[in-house]
């Protein structure tokens, strides 16, 4: 499917990304041409299909040591505190004046 317009802001009152556009003159006047492709049901529910396969491959990879450590619980089972901040100095207690 193809659309043109002379305001590209149209374009985007449509809730379809173009899968290429032409600028040219159609007269005197700037235009775009955007071309846009439409799934049918069988191409949706094969785009769907690989998308979960790949969602569920994903899932399936162990966690890196890193994320495993941020989630794993301590023995309360909540999850560890973050460290604690180093106590500010005295010019960092004050907050600076913001000129307006």
């Amino acid at each position: 499917m193809s659309l043109l317009t002379a305001d590209d802001r149209l374009l985007g009152q449509i809730d379809l990304k173009p899968n290429r556009t032409n600028a040219f003159n159609n007269g005197g006047i700037p235009c775009t041409l955007a071309h846009y492709y439409i799934f049918t049901g069988e191409e949706k529910a094969a785009l769907r299909a690989e998308w979960e396969e790949r969602r569920k491959e994903r899932l399936s990879q162990p966690l890196s040591s890193g994320a495993r450590m941020a989630t794993e619980p301590n023995s309360t089972g909540v999850a560890p505190a973050p460290p604690p901040l180093p106590p500010a100095s005295r010019s960092d207690a004050r907050c600076p004046r913001q000129s307006v």
